[in-house]
């Protein structure tokens, strides 16, 4: 994801103290939900804030947990991802980023290798004139992830750590 970042937890010392008793496959799975649960507190805020018309774009925003292979544990990818009921989100990216006015060739236009048939009338239309290229006036940047991350990240890293502790004391118990 373009937007990469990452979140510590300030009671990670308590953490490690009380996982020491705790058998190795039960950390594992309580790290993994413990990542997750943080990453759905960010997921929640990320569809509130995504600007979409359709609801695709809504609809799309997902949380996988991985393994990390730079450090021992797990992480949280937040985003979206390409597609939803056939619908193609690379827009997405272009929302959180902006887009400068711009050109857009008809497809059928072009030089060299890249010319195809000249027809007129597979060229867009608009109020009964045809074009050749239609100017894209371009769109503001709208900072839906970031702003996602700079609003919940103390939310999410309580969840994290209430998760963990609950999940540590519980397998201390049994």
């Amino acid at each position: 994801m373009a937007n990469d970042v990452s979140i510590e937890m300030p009671n990670i010392d308590q953490i490690r103290k009380r996982i020491k008793h705790v058998a190795t496959a039960e950390v594992t799975a309580l790290s993994r939900k413990a990542t997750r649960d943080m990453g759905n507190i960010l997921k929640k805020e990320m569809q509130r804030r995504v600007p979409s018309e359709t609801g695709a774009a809504r609809r799309g925003i997902k949380v996988s947990v991985r393994k990390a292979k730079k450090f021992k544990g797990w992480y949280a990818r937040v985003g979206y991802g390409r597609k939803v009921n056939k619908t193609d989100l690379f827009y997405v990216n272009i929302l959180e980023g902006g887009a400068d006015p711009h050109r857009i060739p008809n497809k059928t236009i072009g030089r060299g290798r890249n010319k195809r048939e000249n027809d007129i009338s597979k060229r867009p239309t608009f109020g009964g004139k045809s074009y050749t290229s239609v100017n894209h006036p371009g769109i503001r940047a709208r900072k839906f992830v970031r702003a996602t991350y700079v609003t919940k990240r103390r939310a999410a890293i309580a969840k994290g750590s209430s998760t963990m502790l609950k999940g540590i004391q519980k397998a201390l118990d049994k």
